[in-house]
Formats: C-alpha cells, structure tokens, sequence
C-alpha cells in the first residue's frame, strides 16, 4: 500500500496545498494515507509561523492530510539542506512512507539531482563561505554555491534549493519519489 509523505510547513495552509494533496491522490490512488512532517512554531531560516504549529496542523488535516508529524526545531529553523534532511529523517522514521512529496516549481528533476549532487561534494563548504562575501540571502547562498556545481547558471529558486536538499536527505533512504507540483511519479531519476 502506498503512504505519501509531504514535506510542509503549512504557514498558512493554502489552495496550492490542496491542490498537491489532490494530485497526490490523483497520482497514487484516491485512498491513500497523506503523512505530513511540518515544521512547528518557527518554520525555515528561524521565522516565526504566522500561525501557531496546532492552528496550521488542524489545518492540514482539514485539508486532506492524515498525519501531521512536526519537524523538530533545529531542522525547522535551518537552511534549506538541514530543513529537508530533517523532514526526509522524520518521514523514513515512521516507517510507513513510500513516496516522498514536496513543492518545486519544475516539472524537471534534473536541476533538482544536480543540486543534490553539489550539496554532497566536499567543495560545497568553500563555495557556500565564498558566496557569503556577496552579501546573498541564506536560500541565494545556497543556490550560488550549489550553481558553482551546474556551470555557474543562474541560481536555483528557493523551492528548488529545497528540492535538492531533499534528494541530498534522501540518499540514505533510497530514491526520492518527488515530482513536479508538489506531487510524486511525474518521472524521475
């Protein structure tokens, strides 16, 4: 049986949501189990929610997710890499997931393996201190540093950069199921 899993922070939960969980089930079968790991009170980089985790988890159930599953902090509050590691981490814990979900931008995966790849080379480390002397923003840095790796194109949205941070935390775990839209099978690796 197949168990989605979502990586959210749900702050607030919107249309585009439910139009992910939707797509999941159109994908995957319309009884499938939806577990979401959401970050809690402070969601990524350290801002706070705009809603509180119990006010965002109602609303995620309300939406269509089965399980809310919360994000311990120090990964909610992370950069895009630490956040998917920890969201990837929780999800493979509970034991039941077979599909990982998250939102991009890009029905292409290949940006998104590239920048897995980037994420795990040993250079990675120096490109990101080096990117800091420009002054970029934490998900900008992320994605100069990883685009150091990809011909030095133009960085990776911030849903990408997370993207890649989830096949990095997936690796462990097997192959990420992730797809386009936010849902899973849209073709991948």
């Amino acid at each position: 049986m197949a168990v989605a899993g979502v990586i959210a922070e749900y702050n607030p939960f919107h249309r585009g949501h439910a139009w992910q969980l939707e797509e999941l089930r159109r994908r995957l079968g319309t009884d499938v189990p939806v577990v979401a790991c959401m970050s809690g009170n402070f969601v990524q980089r350290g801002d706070f929610a705009l809603l509180n985790k119990h006010s965002r988890a109602e609303m995620a159930l309300m939406g269509g997710v089965d399980l809310v599953l919360e994000l311990p902090t120090p990964w909610a509050a992370a950069g895009a890499e630490r956040f998917a590691q920890g969201a990837v981490a929780v999800l493979a814990a509970s034991g039941v997931v077979t599909h990982l979900a998250f939102g991009c931008e890009s029905e292409e995966l290949a940006p998104l393996q590239a920048a897995a790849e980037g994420l795990e080379r040993a250079e990675y480390p120096e490109k990101l201190r080096d990117s800091w002397k420009g002054n970029l923003l934490c998900s900008g840095q992320t994605a100069g540093a990883g685009g150091a790796f990809r011909g030095g194109g133009m960085p990776l949205p911030a849903q990408q950069c997370l993207g890649g941070g989830i096949f990095a935390g997936f690796a462990g775990a097997g192959k990420p199921d992730g797809a386009p839209g936010s849902a899973p099978g849209g073709g991948g690796p």
